[in-house]
């Protein structure tokens, strides 16, 4: 997978520009609406868009998932960490499952590599 800086998503392929297909992690975050209106697959929203592959609009109060604007994550290893978005949104009973879980995964890896836990991710 390529990174997503190198490919510049968000902005249009100049036509001398030699691109091949790839793939990217997109980090998502569910919201929700609390716009008091519809919101619109695609919708630009603070940090990120609606949801792209909705076919329906998220009504009021709908939880839906905001993709994050691509290259604006600040650390990923299957979990990321975004400036409008602080850890501490987690409800504690999560944080502490993950926790306990990715322990658990470190301690029965004994192969694990504490700086790449994700080789090849972007």
């Amino acid at each position: 997978m390529a990174d997503v800086g190198r490919l510049q998503l968000g902005n249009i392929i100049a036509p001398d520009r030699e691109c091949l297909r790839d793939a990217v992690h997109v980090a998502v975050i569910p919201q929700v609406n609390t716009s008091g209106t519809r919101l619109l697959p695609g919708q630009g929203m603070p940090g990120g868009i609606v949801d792209p592959f909705l076919d329906v609009f998220v009504a009021p109060g709908e939880r839906y998932w905001l993709w994050l604007i691509p290259g604006s994550v600040e650390a990923l290893r299957h979990h990321w960490e975004h400036p409008l978005f602080p850890n501490a949104d987690l409800p504690a009973a999560v944080a502490a499952t993950v926790a306990s879980a990715i322990a658990r995964e470190q301690d029965d890896d004994d192969d694990f590599d504490d700086d790449d836990s994700c080789s090849g991710c972007y």
